[in-house]
């Protein structure tokens, strides 16, 4: 069985029409049971979240829910990002590894957005075809994602690997 969960209602809805058991969770309190998972994947989430503590509570909420020995695989934008002048040159540093990236979405679906996300900063463009969302990344740098896993009690990283801009790290659940 798969169990799926995001705080993205659309993202949950999408999982559902694939037949995917999804919920609206947040992932720093996930609904499942303790060790009640065998693997888990958690891709470009822990690079929204804005403090040391929280990263470590979301670490510490993937470790809870996966058996002993169990496995996650955890993504997150690198600071070595590819292609800088595409990406890390144009976006807003707020400071040390933490930026505001742009974010367009067009202007039909902006409304809804909102309504799911009101604390979101935006603006339209001067065509008012789109509204521009400042989205909050931390990027991680070598050996920074790996250090946090290894920071949390009941989690061991085993691998981690760079992969088109992102840091990732295998972990392994130990209590």
């Amino acid at each position: 069985m798969f169990l799926a969960s995001d705080l993205s209602i659309g993202l949950v809805n999408v999982c559902m029409e694939k037949s995917f058991d999804a919920v609206a969770a947040d992932g720093l309190n996930c609904p499942y049971r303790d060790s009640s998972c065998d693997a888990a994947i958690c891709i470009a989430v822990v690079h929204h979240i804005s403090s040391v503590e929280r990263r470590k509570r979301l670490v510490a909420e993937i470790a809870r829910v996966l058996r002993r020995g169990g496995r996650a695989l955890i993504t997150a934008w690198a600071m070595e990002q590819e292609k800088p002048a595409k990406t890390i040159e144009k976006w807003e540093k707020i400071e040390g590894n933490d930026f505001f990236v742009p974010w367009h979405l067009p202007s039909h679906r902006t409304q809804k957005q909102h309504e799911q996300d009101p604390c979101s900063v935006r603006k339209t463009t001067p065509d008012d075809s789109f509204q521009v969302y400042k989205r909050y990344y931390h990027l991680f740098q070598e050996g920074e994602l790996e250090a946090l896993v290894n920071s949390v009690p009941g989690a061991r990283a085993v691998d981690s690997f760079f992969d088109k801009s992102n840091w990732c790290v295998i972990f392994e659940a130990t209590a």
